[in-house]
């Protein structure tokens, strides 16, 4: 059929690229996105002004006033550090905000200069930018300005972190490496690609929902998660890694990387940090925050068998996450009654990643019950953290099946064509698609479920054609 389609394809390229494309990305261009041990940053600039917010048991938040305008910007552990090019003398700025204290200090590094991709970075003791000279060249300064080493590569500097503690890690073709003061630490194993953030001292994630397992020097693919190309950050807790997806924030067990809990929150939330035994979820667009405690997660009846721990209460890590061994915490319910259960002639009902999938666009609530059996079970569907009486079902709502025992099973809805969440086709999906297609937008779980309009198990651009022809 795609070869049939080739002439077609070709002619819809050319038609379709005079739509407009929205990007979706972690942060935009005047935004610094972040977290480490000491909490979450948030600092956007325009022109001469910047305002810095950090979340951390609170919220602060100050607005500063600078001589040059700010191109780029970098937190850690309190301290914000802001880049102005200051071209007329051939220089580039350096403004250092220490939040504890108040104070902000600068200074300037002659020849240096940042463009759009420059790449920067600072940890505890120092701040780190590529050469704009050679972009294989990473330089590490001082808090004063006084530069202290560089750092070669094979290859040119692709992105840059903050190490959860200490030291930054660099990315260089799909090569990661550490660096701690005067070393520089080849990390063998996977090749590994940005935008990369840490969740703790072990464990990276992507914004494309793919984690990273830190053993010494070596790395390891873990597993990948649900995404939706916004997230900026992740954070674990116990044996639990919790990784936002728009509005839901899920967590998986870091033994089995299945998906063991979730939370609809009121708002969208790319960035998440831990506080404590709970989560803080922030709006990246309003600065709003709502702290998550983990017995307010819902627990995903996966199985039987014992897990790491109960996720959905407190519990602390067991070291070593990647021995796979179980913990004592249990689960009640299981996969076999839930099949006994729930069941439908019309839709796929995939217990194993607990999806239900094949929901034909514009289906009511009530055709979707309808077309559910749920012998022994309540059925309520929810959008965010409401349920939902009327009106569609759209991909990444839930339908919570409640036992008479007051057990629940949890299912994530995946409505064919519809990657908005709205319940029906039409030009925003278009357009979600293509940008994932051009590798602007990523989405993956029950969103690739719902583009793969032609059932061939990939998304690809025959579905764009028979999207385009269904709307």
């Amino acid at each position: 059929m795609k070869k049939n389609l080739c002439f077609v394809l070709t002619a819809l390229l050319l038609i379709l690229s005079a739509v407009p494309f929205s990007v979706n990305a972690a942060q935009s261009s005047n935004r610094f996105i972040g977290t480490d041990h000491s909490g979450a940053y948030i600092v956007s600039f325009s022109g001469k002004s910047a305002t810095v917010t950090r979340y951390s048991s609170g919220y602060v938040s100050y607005d500063l006033q600078l001589k040059y305008n700010v191109n780029k910007a970098c937190a850690f552990d309190g301290k914000v550090v802001l880049f102005c090019n200051d071209s007329q003398n051939n220089q580039l700025v350096v403004y250092v905000y220490y939040m504890n204290n108040d104070v902000l200090d600068s200074f300037s590094i002659y020849g240096a200069y940042l463009y759009g991709n420059t790449e920067v970075c600072c940890d505890n003791d120092c701040i780190y930018i590529v050469n704009h000279n050679n972009l294989k060249e990473l330089k590490r300064f001082s808090y004063t300005g006084n530069r202290l080493k560089s750092y070669s590569f094979n290859d040119v500097i692709s992105y840059t972190v903050s190490a959860y503690d200490a030291g930054v890690y660099v990315i260089s073709d799909d090569q990661l490496y550490h660096i701690d003061g005067d070393s520089c630490t080849t990390i063998s194993g996977a090749s590994v690609k940005g935008p990369l953030f840490p969740a703790d001292h072990e464990y990276f994630a992507t914004a494309f929902g793919k984690i990273y397992f830190l053993n010494g020097n070596t790395i390891e693919s873990a597993f990948d998660v649900d995404y939706n190309g916004q997230a900026c950050s992740s954070c674990v807790i116990g044996n639990c890694i919790y990784y936002p997806n728009g509005s839901v924030i899920n967590g998986y067990d870091l033994y089995s990387g299945q998906k063991v809990c979730y939370y609809n929150n009121a708002f969208d939330a790319s960035l998440i940090y831990a506080e404590g035994d709970s989560v803080t979820a922030v709006n990246t667009q309003s600065g709003s925050s709502f702290k998550i405690y983990r017995d307010s997660f819902t627990e995903i009846r996966t199985n039987g068998n014992n897990q790491a721990e109960n996720n959905s209460s407190g519990g602390s890590g067991s070291g070593n996450r990647s021995n796979g061994s179980n913990g004592s915490g249990s689960q009640s319910g299981s996969a076999n009654a839930s099949r006994s259960g729930i069941s439908s002639d019309v839709y796929k009902i995939d217990f194993n990643n607990y999806y239900i999938s094949g929901i034909s666009s514009g289906t009511t609530v009530a055709a979707f019950r309808s077309n559910i059996r749920y012998d022994g079970y309540s059925l309520s569907v929810y959008r965010n953290s409401s349920i939902k009486k009327s009106g569609s079902v759209g991909t990444g709502m839930t339908a919570v099946f409640e036992a008479n025992n007051g057990d629940t099973v949890n299912f994530e809805l995946s409505v064919v064509g519809d990657l908005s969440g709205e319940g029906n086709e039409n030009s925003r999906d278009l357009n979600i698609l293509l940008d994932h297609l051009i590798g602007e937008a990523s989405f993956n779980g029950v969103y690739t479920l719902s583009a793969d309009l032609s059932g061939d198990g990939s998304v690809d651009l025959v579905d764009a054609v028979m999207m385009k022809r269904e709307i």
